[in-house]
């Protein structure tokens, strides 16, 4: 069983993994670590970015349901 999880990310047209609607499937079960996985989010550049579900700062190990929103926001940006 998969579900979706709603993305919000700088760049997305980089992430071929979200589709037209900005979603994210994963399967049944999956963590938000598991979604920074199949964003390709290397683990040691993690810290370089806020990550939260629903508006909340969350542990790699938070388990997703269903509709969660997840923004990946880079902290490390300039021009």
């Amino acid at each position: 069983m998969t579900m979706k999880v709603k993305i919000y990310a700088r760049l997305k047209e980089d992430l071929d993994c979200i589709d037209a609607n900005d979603m994210m499937e994963l399967k049944e079960g999956a963590t938000l670590g598991d979604a920074c996985k199949k964003a390709k989010i290397p683990f040691a550049l993690r810290h370089l970015h806020i990550i939260s579900v629903n508006g909340n700062i969350e542990a790699m190990s938070y388990p997703l349901k269903e509709g969660d929103k997840i923004a990946f926001i880079g902290i490390a940006t300039g021009g």
